[in-house]
């Protein structure tokens, strides 16, 4: 939070994983970015980002599954990756200007 860009990388790896991120730039120059990965069991993300230019990469491996993205103001940019079970059903909120990459199966 704050004025000044964002940059966040987490990896979680078995059982109960979860990660709830907000990333909020209040200067329109600077940029928020976030690459999640989580790999096996209960799986869950939760990513917000209101700023001027979001970037966004997450990925689910395996079991439960559950993703929910929202980026807000002008530049957005979101890969979303799952294989997995539970998969998701695309909660997916962007205003402002949109590129969006979605991939899911089973398997």
């Amino acid at each position: 939070d704050g004025d000044g860009s964002t940059e966040l990388t987490l990896l979680q790896e078995g059982n109960g994983n979860t990660a709830i991120v907000l990333q909020r730039e209040v200067s329109t120059a600077e940029q928020s970015r976030a690459s999640i990965f989580q790999q096996g069991n209960g799986n869950s993300t939760i990513l917000t980002q209101n700023g001027s230019d979001n970037a966004a990469k997450l990925e689910q491996l395996g079991d439960d599954n559950t993703m929910t993205a929202a980026q807000l103001d002008s530049g957005n940019r979101l890969e979303w990756s799952q294989n997995g079970n539970g998969l998701a059903d695309l909660q997916i909120t962007q205003q402002g200007g949109s590129n969006l990459q979605v991939t899911q199966g089973t398997g």
